[in-house]
Formats: structure tokens, sequence, C-alpha cells
């Protein structure tokens, strides 16, 4: 399964300020364990979208409980799933979208698109989800395929309460960015080798091109430092929480 363009969660490759100015989108990732932390061109954020599993909630997160049973419906082509109304308490929906045949899936409210192949179907890489407010989600929920292609979209409430970021005994702090306390020192990620772990924002910033996009004065200074990094890996250690402890790396490229 491919998974592209789901969410600025996905802050593969180049990050926002990069992509605005060269108007190009980002690498497309393939996932292999979970787009929470799959390949190492993903980091962990809050809002997360997810393949095939779930990393437990994480500093500077959220810490979520399903709120209500879920509700299904199975589609082929385009079609939709009208949601009851939500529990007062819910103030989040997830939505699960599953392939159940080879094709290109796109996400309610504009929320991204997956493609699944044959191989794909029925195993978890057919499956992804991505938490929303209930705020960015209308009562009715739309999939678009193609002829012929079929899913399956389930839809479940939510209660989400942030968590704080950690502090390690550094004072550096630690987490997942975009949550009330913004962007941590150390950001999670999931490193090559599978471990989770964290990286350094400035390091991060530096491999990904956010520091370099700082110096841009138009779109061409973008695009001329994308072509300059084509095809080049750019890795960064993998630090525990402590910040000190390496074990493994974060490459992007």
């Amino acid at each position: 399964m491919i998974a592209k363009d789901i969410n600025p969660a996905f802050r593969a490759g180049l990050r926002d300020g990069l992509v605005r100015f060269a108007r190009q989108q980002s690498p497309t990732t393939t996932t292999r364990l979970a787009i929470v932390g799959g390949l190492s061109l993903l980091l962990i954020a809050g809002g997360s979208v997810a393949v095939a599993g779930v990393i437990g909630a994480l500093p500077g997160g959220e810490d979520t409980t399903l709120v209500g049973e879920p509700a299904s419906h199975e589609g082929s082509g385009a079609g939709s799933l009208t949601l009851e109304p939500a529990p007062g308490d819910a103030n989040k929906i997830r939505l699960e979208l599953t392939c159940e045949s080879a094709g290109t899936f796109t996400f309610p409210a504009g929320a991204g698109e997956m493609t699944c192949t044959a191989d794909d179907v029925g195993t978890p890489r057919a499956r992804a989800w991505i938490d929303l407010p209930l705020t960015e989600v209308s009562d009715t929920l739309s999939v678009d395929a193609g002829a012929g292609e079929r899913w399956r979209l389930t839809a479940t409430y939510l209660r989400a309460d942030p968590l704080p970021l950690g502090v390690n005994a550094n004072g550096d702090t630690f987490g997942v960015g975009g949550g009330p306390d913004g962007e941590p020192d150390l950001i999670a990620v999931l490193a090559t080798n599978g471990r989770s772990g964290y990286v350094y924002a400035d390091a991060l910033a530096d491999a990904d091109g956010t520091t370099a996009a700082e110096g841009f004065r138009s779109p061409q200074d973008a695009l001329e430092w994308q072509e300059r990094n084509r095809g080049v890996r750019h890795s960064v250690p993998v630090y525990l929480e402590d910040g000190e402890t390496v074990i493994g790396e974060f490459v992007i490229g």
C-alpha cells in the first residue's frame, strides 16, 4: 500500500516551507509498519495517520478513548457513510479505510489518498486510519474510488485529551509536535531499525531542508536546493528520551 498527501503530519522529506515554495508534493511514502512511523521518512505526530498498527500515546500527543460503537459502510467506486450524531463527550473521529480490491482510494474530508495493490488486499497493508477533529468533518463521509474498486470505511467517535511534552534530565523537551506545548527539542520518530526514539529538532531541520528554506527568496531557490539534494540521503541519530543514548538512525532522502 502506498499512502500519499494524507496530512501535514506526514512531514516526509521537505517540510511545508520548502513544499510551498517549490509548489511540489512531498515524496510519496511506501509504508511498511505504520504511518505513525513506518519507514524512516516519517515523523510521529499528533493528529496522526496510521497503517497496520498503533503506537501508544507519547508525550505531546493525545490520550484517546473510543466513544460509542463504530459505524461501517462497504462501497465500490464513489460512496459515502452517513454518521449518527456525536456523543456529547466526543471531540474527534477516527476514520479507518480498508482496501478490499486493488485501486486508489481518497479519504473523506480531503484527508488524503491511499493506493493498494492486489498483494495488499487482505493484509494489514490494506488498512489506514486517521483521527480528525469533529469540526473538520460533516455528517456525510465520502470516499472516492474508481469504478469497481471496493473499500470499507469505519468511523468511530473519540475523546482525545492532549498530553504534555516530557522533559529529560538535561532540560530538553521530548515528544510529538503539533500539540498545545509546541515543537519539542527532541521529536519522536521511528528509526530505520524499527525502534521508536527521538531526533534533535535542529538536526532534523538541517537534514530535511527546513533550515535551508529560511534563506530562500524565490521558488527557484527551493527548486535548485531540491535538485542539489536529489538522490542524497541525510541521516540523523535517533536517541532515547535522554537525548544521549543512540539507538538508531533516521534517514531522509
